[in-house]
């Protein structure tokens, strides 16, 4: 298993942070292909959408965890009786 991980990654293009606006984007790229061609505004709505993605993610991610705690003890429960 540890080596088909480790495959994996290798095929994965290297990739480094923007500065400007915090994303990834290939090494091989001069620029950054997700703000390089923004202006400072759609640079702010691309800034604010990404965080609104972050949020529903982790709210989505909390419901997972929550409706799998929920099914876990419904489990136990039925092997109880």
């Amino acid at each position: 298993m540890l080596s088909m991980s480790s495959a994996w990654r290798a095929m994965q293009p290297l990739k480094k942070r923007c500065q400007r606006c915090g994303l990834y984007y290939p090494k091989s790229l001069t620029a950054c292909d997700h703000c390089s061609n923004l202006s400072e505004h759609e640079l702010t709505a691309l800034k604010t959408a990404n965080q609104k993605m972050k949020k529903g993610n982790a709210q989505l991610g909390r419901m997972m965890f929550f409706c799998a705690v929920i099914i876990g003890v419904l489990l136990m429960a039925s092997f109880v009786k």
